[in-house]
């Protein structure tokens, strides 16, 4: 139960950090835009990047300006980032309702990276993208699955000790 943990924490890493780096870095540049300079950034949102539109495909089909683009990013990277906090919540307190929570929205992560693959199946990204989530999903299932056979087990043991909490008294002798 430990080693697979610490798997799940381990795989989580990844999408972790980068999720964090495009959280702060497009809210960085949406202030520094708003504040200071609002042309700094155009060529970014202008340009077509491959590794932005393979997180967030819809962007490049969308006519915006560049501060609602970054405060697409932002907003999407945030809500991501929620998520991948309350998997590693429920990892770490063992709450299985956390847990299959997540799995929820990783199977709408899943639904959203397959469907992002057939706009580009050249993109090798797209395809590790979605490899990667169902990698975690699968992960993450054999944990809540030993996490909900340790509490049944727990129940299971709790009920047969004999107490007055569970209506069978002892007999002394």
């Amino acid at each position: 139960m430990q080693c697979l943990r610490v798997l799940v924490l381990l795989l989580l890493l990844p999408p972790l950090l980068l999720v964090s780096l495009v959280f702060v870095s497009s809210r960085l540049l949406l202030c520094y835009r708003l504040l200071l300079h609002p042309s700094a950034g155009d060529d970014l949102c202008n340009a077509n990047y491959c590794t932005l539109l393979s997180i967030l495909p819809w962007l490049s089909q969308v006519d915006m300006d560049c501060n609602a683009r970054l405060t697409m990013v932002a907003t999407g990277s945030c809500l991501s980032l929620l998520a991948i906090m309350l998997l590693v919540q429920g990892v770490n307190t063992d709450r299985e309702r956390l847990v299959v929570l997540w799995l929820y929205w990783g199977a709408a992560e899943l639904f959203l990276k397959i469907i992002n693959m057939f706009s580009d199946l050249t993109n090798p990204l797209n395809h590790l993208a979605w490899i990667y989530q169902l990698l975690l999903m699968l992960v993450v299932s054999l944990y809540q699955a030993k996490i909900k056979h340790k509490q049944s087990a727990k129940v299971c043991v709790k009920g047969s000790r004999p107490g007055p909490e569970n209506g069978v008294t002892a007999v002394t002798g």
